[in-house]
């Protein structure tokens, strides 16, 4: 029986925008400079980074030094891999088409670098080991700022419930949908007041002490308080002026409740609101903060939150 002749080999000259466009892809450029193996470590190196996300460990995840570790990680890699990509191309005059340099090949690519970058977003936050947050108000000044992104470990009330001094997010028992950035102050049963500004728990005043200014732009000048809450956890709160909200009644936690108040004590929304947020449910509380990301203030990148 004759042999069949051999599949054509065609070579072929570097087109420089197809390089440019695929460069870009770092995946699909090494399919166009004939490196398969080199496209399957971009596979498996993205892959691993969102399996990551979804299954990596929460508590080690949500140290803002952790997450932007893994971050700058994928864009060094990425960007060496594009880097390579555009080096490849450029030192070969031509190349010999292979089976992979194909249309419908390219467009498997693309598809495949689309949904890598885009699970996330189509599996939903719910589902990730590491929870990020945007802060549009400053009502836990000084602890976090306007502006700050936040990272959030939404596996640490699993196994057990919000402590005095946490920093959480929940849903506003109002609708059970708007998520809200607190301090939890008062456990089921606790009784809670403001008095002069001052924070009883139980009918015992919280200490503090005054630790300096703080000042920002366009905003009045407030004074520092270090609190220390029962259980030994202290931040820092902000004493700007003597408003409504720094003389109430006394609140007695109801029981599977707690009490959440915001650092930033005369610019919070908070429990001292009944009718607004009101004692917050065990149930709405599902993520611990756990650090700050990124900040308008850039020495505050990579602080953790306490």
């Amino acid at each position: 029986m004759a042999n069949q002749p051999a599949e054509k080999q065609v070579t072929v000259k570097k087109r420089r925008w197809w390089q440019a466009l695929l460069s870009i892809l770092a995946g699909a450029g090494y399919l166009y400079v004939g490196r398969p193996k080199r496209y399957c470590f971009w596979l498996l190196f993205n892959g691993l980074l969102v399996v990551l996300l979804f299954v990596g460990p929460s508590r080690l995840m949500s140290k803002p030094s952790v997450l932007i570790a893994i971050l700058l990680l994928a864009l060094v890699v990425n960007a060496a891999m594009i880097i390579d990509v555009i080096r490849l191309a450029i030192r070969q005059p031509g190349y010999q088409l292979q089976w992979f340099n194909r249309w419908w090949v390219y467009c498997a690519s693309f598809v495949v670098w689309t949904v890598i970058n885009s699970v996330t977003d189509i599996a939903g936050p719910e589902v990730l080991a590491v929870r990020t947050y945007s802060l549009p108000s400053s009502s836990n000044v000084p602890t976090m700022l306007a502006g700050d992104y936040i990272t959030g470990d939404p596996s640490a009330y699993i196994s057990r419930d919000p402590q005095r001094g946490d920093v959480v997010v929940f849903k506003l028992p109002n609708d059970n949908k708007t998520d809200y950035v607190k301090r939890v102050i008062g456990l089921p049963g606790d009784r809670v007041q403001m008095v002069d500004g001052v924070l009883y728990i139980n009918g015992v005043a919280v200490p503090r002490k005054d630790v300096g200014i703080h000042q920002e732009k366009s905003a009045p000048k407030a004074r520092i308080f270090e609190e220390t809450l029962p259980n030994g956890v202290s931040y820092s709160t902000l004493d700007i002026y003597r408003g409504q909200a720094d003389n109430t009644q006394e609140y007695e936690v109801p029981s599977g409740h707690y009490f959440v108040m915001g650092d930033n004590r005369d610019n919070s929304t908070d429990s001292r609101f009944l009718n607004e947020v009101g004692y917050v449910p065990r149930k709405n509380i599902y993520v611990k903060i756990g650090g700050i990301i990124y900040s308008p203030d850039w020495s505050r990148i990579g602080m953790e939150v306490k």
